[in-house]
C-alpha cells in the first residue's frame, strides 16, 4: 500500500470521527426537536443471525427495500446494481448466456474480477439459496442486500468480492390480501411494451397455515433494426424492432406453523424469458441497427427454484434449515456469419451459425444455529452443494453440405461438490466496544469432460481439480452513541483451483502461439486474497445518515481468463498477483418533512502487481471489467395533491466510469443513466404513477466487443454494444385491495 493513500485513508477517518463526535450533542437534540423528520429504517438478516438495523451492524452493505423498489419501478438486475457503489458487472443478454456459472451476468465488487467466463467472485442468493446471477423479476421482493467486501466465513468460496441477496415475501398468517399492477410504455423509435404483475396472500387456518401466490407477465418492445440485403446492388430493407422480449413466471409459497415458535416454508420459483434478438446492435454501422442478420438469434432461459426452509426459535437460540434446488436451460442461435466472412472462413453468401445449450442442476443443503445473549451473539453452521452442468454447441457447416460433419461440434460437462463447516460470534467487550471473530472451513472438488469434434476428428479432454482450505474474519467495532460506530475489520477470501478449459489446439494453435504456447494450461491454481477495512455508520438523529467505509486487497496466485480471439475459445490461468484499494460512501439526508435525497460514491484502484505472457497480462495494468468511479444520486419529494390525496416525485441519476473490457484491450465507455417519476394516490387502495426511464436516451456498454482481425470487412461492421432500452415513457396503475 502506498504512503500517499495510508495517508489520505487515515486523514479520512479522522476526519470521519471528529465529525461523528462532535455531532453527537447536536443529533440527540434533533431527535427530541424534530420527531417528524424521519428516515425509514432498514432491517436485513444477511448476518444470518436474524433481523437487525443496517446501521447496527459493521458490515459494509446497501439495502434497497421492497417500497423503494416499487416507488422507483426497479423491475430487473440492470435497475438495482447502479445504486451500489464499486459494483462493476456486464450484462450479455435480457436472457443469459455463454456464460453459465453466471446467468450471462458478470459482477465484481470492490475491484475483484476474473474476466470473461471466470469462476465469479461475487456471490448470488435468492432468499438463503444460492444461484448463478439470474435475473428474476422485481415484483413482491422485500428487499435487496448488496453485502460488499470478501464474504467468505458465512457466504464460501464465491463470495471473494462480496455477496448479493433477493429477500422474497413470506407468506403472513391471518390476512387476506391482493396486490398488483398494469403497466403500459413506449420506447423511442421502439415497440410498445406492457407488463401485469399479481400477488395473494391466503389465510388457509388461523395462525397455521398461509399461501403467497405470484404471478408476473412482460413484454419488452423491440427498438433494434435489422438492415438486410435484398439481393439487388445497393438495395436493402429493414426489419424493424426485432429485439421484443418475453418473461413470464409465478412464485408459490406456503408458511406452517405447527407451533409459534415453528415454521416451515416449501415455495417454488419459475421463469422464462424469450427473446429473438439481443439488445446488440452494430454500433459502428448505425444507431441501433444491426447488419444483414439472416436468421433470428433466438436465446431462451428457463430457471426453476424449489426450496423449504425451517426456522425453530429455542429460547435464545433459532435453528434454521434451508433445502434448494436450482434447475436451468438456456438455449440460443448465434449469426457469426460477419466475423467467419472477414476472417475468410467461409464465403459470400455462405451462413454460419453457432447453436448453443446450456443446463444446469445444483442442490444446496445449509443448517444453523444462532445464539443472542447479553454480551455473545453467534452463528455456527454447516453447508453443502452438489452441481452438474452441461454444455454443447454446434456450428453446422456454411456451405450446407449434409455428408459431411459440422465444422464444430463440441459438449462439455462439469461436476462440482463442496462442503463447508462455519461459525462466528460477537464478543461485547464493554458498552461501546465489540470483537467479532469468523471462520469457514470447506472442501471442493471439480471435474470436466469435454468432447470436441473438429471437422468430425474427436479432441477429448478430462480434467479435474480439488482443495481445501479456511476464511478466517476478525473485526472491532466501537459504538461512539446510540447511532454512530467505527469498526475495522481484516478478512480472508479463497478460491480453489480447477481444470482451465478444454483448447482444440488445431483450431487455437496460431492464437497459443502468440502467447509461446505449443497447447493451453490443463488447470489453474487456487487464489486468495486479505482484505483490510476501515469504516463509519453514522446517523444524524432523524435528519440524515452517513456510512463510509475505505478498503485495501492484497490478492494472490490471481485467477483470470485469457481470451483466444482469433478461434474464441478462453482458458483460466494464475497471475502472480493484483491488489485494490478504494473509498465507499452513502448517505441519506432529509433537510425537510418533505425532501429526501439519497445517493452513492465509490473510488476503486485495481491493478496486477505481477506480469504473466501467459495469459497476457503486465504488472500495472487494471483489472478488467472494474470502473474507478461510480455515483447514483436520487430525490424524492412527497406532497399532497388539490384533491387530498398523497403524491410524490421521484428522479435519479446513476454514473458509471469506463472499463477494461473483458475480451481484448478495448475500454468501454463511461455513461450516465437518468430516471424521473410522478406518482398520484387516487384512493387508498390504489395508486397512478408516471416515468421516463433513460431521460437522456444512453447508449449504455454494457458489452462491447471488437473483431480485430483485418479481412475483407469494413470496421464499420464488426463493433457490436449490448445496450439497454432508450428513452421510454409509461404509465403504471398499482393496487392494494
Amino acid at each position: 500500500m502506498s504512503g500517499k493513500y495510508l495517508k489520505s485513508t487515515t486523514a479520512a477517518l479522522a476526519i470521519t470521527t471528529m465529525l461523528s463526535v462532535s455531532s453527537t450533542a447536536w443529533a440527540q437534540q434533533q431527535n427530541e426537536a424534530d420527531e417528524d423528520l424521519r428516515i425509514d429504517r432498514v432491517f436485513v438478516t444477511a448476518t444470518k443471525q436474524g433481523e437487525s438495523d443496517l446501521n447496527d451492524i459493521p458490515v459494509s452493505i446497501t439495502a434497497i427495500g421492497q417500497q423503494d423498489i416499487e416507488d422507483a419501478g426497479m423491475d430487473d438486475f440492470l435497475d438495482y446494481v447502479r445504486q451500489v457503489p464499486g459494483l462493476g458487472f456486464q450484462s450479455l443478454s435480457e436472457a443469459g448466456g455463454r456464460d453459465d456459472i453466471r446467468g450471462g451476468r458478470r459482477l465484481n465488487m470492490r475491484g475483484i474480477e476474473s474476466g470473461f467466463d471466470g469462476v465469479p467472485t461475487v456471490a448470488y442468493y435468492i432468499n438463503d439459496a444460492p444461484v448463478p446471477a439470474m435475473d428474476p423479476k422485481l415484483f413482491d421482493i422485500e428487499r435487496v442486500e448488496v453485502l460488499r467486501g470478501p464474504q467468505g466465513t458465512l457466504y464460501g468460496a464465491n463470495s471473494m468480492g462480496g455477496t448479493i441477496r433477493l429477500v422474497l415475501n413470506s407468506p403472513v398468517q391471518n390476512e387476506l390480501d391482493f396486490r398488483g399492477d398494469v403497466s403500459v410504455s413506449s420506447t423511442e423509435d421502439g415497440e410498445p411494451s406492457y407488463g401485469v404483475n399479481a400477488m395473494t396472500n391466503i389465510p388457509l387456518i388461523e395462525d397455521k397455515l398461509a399461501l403467497r401466490a405470484v404471478g408476473f407477465y412482460r413484454f419488452g418492445g423491440g427498438y433494434i433494426d435489422n438492415v438486410l440485403l435484398d439481393g439487388s446492388a445497393g438495395t436493402s430493407r429493414v426489419d424493424e424492432d426485432i429485439n421484443d422480449e418475453t418473461s413470464y413466471g409465478g412464485r408459490l409459497a406456503l408458511e406452517f406453523r405447527p407451533i409459534p415458535e415453528l415454521s416451515i416454508t416449501p415455495s417454488v420459483f419459475f421463469q422464462e424469458t424469450r427473446l429473438p434478438y439481443n439488445a446488440a446492435y452494430d454500433s459502428a454501422f448505425g444507431d441501433l441497427q444491426v447488419y444483414n442478420r439472416q436468421v433470428e438469434a433466438n436465446r431462451q432461459n428457463i430457471f426453476t427454484l424449489y426450496s423449504n426452509e425451517i426456522e425453530w426459535d429455542v429460547g435464545a437460540w433459532t435453528i434454521f434449515s434451508s433445502t434448494s434446488y436450482f434447475e436451468s436451460d438456456f438455449d440460443s442461435v448465434e449469426d457469426n456469419t460477419l466475423s467467419y466472412l472477414n476472417r475468410g472462413d467461409i464465403e459470400e453468401g455462405q451462413l454460419q451459425l453457432s447453436l448453443q445449450a446450456i443446463s444446469s442442476e445444483r442442490f444446496t443443503q445449509e443448517i444453523r444455529a444462532s445464539y443472542g445473549g447479553d454480551r455473545w451473539s453467534g452463528v455456527i453452521g454447516a453447508f453443502y452443494l452438489d452441481e452438474d452442468r452441461y454444455f454443447q454447441q454446434d456450428y453446422p457447416r456454411a456451405d450446407g453440405d449434409p455428408t459431411l460433419p459440422s465444422f464444430f461440434y463440441g459438449t462439455q460437462s462439469n461436476t462440482e461438490e463442496q462442503f463447508a463447516v462455519f461459525g462466528e460470534a460477537t464478543y461485547d467487550l464493554t458498552e461501546r466496544l465489540s470483537a467479532t471473530a469468523g471462520i469457514r472451513w470447506f472442501d471442493s472438488s471439480q471435474s470436466q469432460n469435454t468432447q470436441w469434434y473438429i471437422s468430425g476428428v474427436l479432441d477429448p479432454y478430462l480434467g479435474s481439480g480439488s482443495a481445501s482450505d479456511y476464511s478466517p474474519k476478525f473485526q472491532l467495532s466501537y459504538d461512539l452513541n446510540d447511532e454512530q460506530m467505527i469498526y475495522v475489520s481484516a478478512t480472508k477470501g479463497f478460491r480453489p483451483g480447477g481444470a482451465a478449459g478444454a483448447i482444440p489446439e488445431d483450431v487455437c494453435a496460431s492464437d497459443l502461439a502468440e502467447l509461446g504456447l505449443s497447447s493451453a494450461p490443463e488447470d489453474y491454481d487456487p487464489d486468495e486474497l486479505w482484505s483490510y477495512e476501515a469504516g463509519a455508520k453514522l446517523g444524524f438523529g432523524q435528519l440524515a445518515s452517513l456510512n463510509v467505509a475505505v478498503y485495501y486487497i492484497d490478492w494472490t496466485n490471481v485467477q483470470q481468463t485469457t481470451l483466444l480471439a482469433d478461434c474464441g475459445f478462453t482458458f483460466i490461468g494464475n497471475v502472480g498477483g493484483a491488489e485494490s484499494r478504494g473509498v465507499e460512501a452513502e448517505f441519506t439526508l432529509a433537510p425537510t418533512d418533505n425532501l429526501t435525497l439519497s445517493g452513492s460514491l465509490g473510488y476503486t484502484d485495481a491493478s496486477f502487481t505481477v506480469s504473466n505472457p501467459v495469459i497476457d497480462v503486465a504488472a500495472g495494468d487494471p483489472l478488467p471489467l472494474v470502473p474507478e468511479w461510480t455515483a447514483s444520486l436520487s430525490a424524492r419529494y412527497d406532497f399532497v395533491t388539490p384533491m387530498g390525496t398523497d403524491a410524490y416525485v421521484l428522479a435519479d441519476v446513476s454514473y458509471k466510469d469506463e472499463t477494461l473490457n473483458g475480451y481484448s484491450s478495448h475500454m468501454q465507455d463511461a455513461y450516465t443513466l437518468a430516471n424521473a417519476r410522478l406518482g398520484v394516490e387516487l384512493t387508498e387502495q390504489t395508486e397512478i404513477s408516471f416515468f421516463v426511464d433513460n431521460v437522456f436516451n444512453e447508449r449504455p456498454q454494457h458489452f462491447y466487443y471488437l473483431n480485430e482481425t483485418v479481412g475483407s470487412l469494413p470496421s464499420t461492421l464488426l463493433e457490436t454494444t449490448i445496450t439497454q432500452r432508450p428513452r421510454t415513457v409509461g404509465v403504471k396503475l398499482s393496487f392494494d385491495l
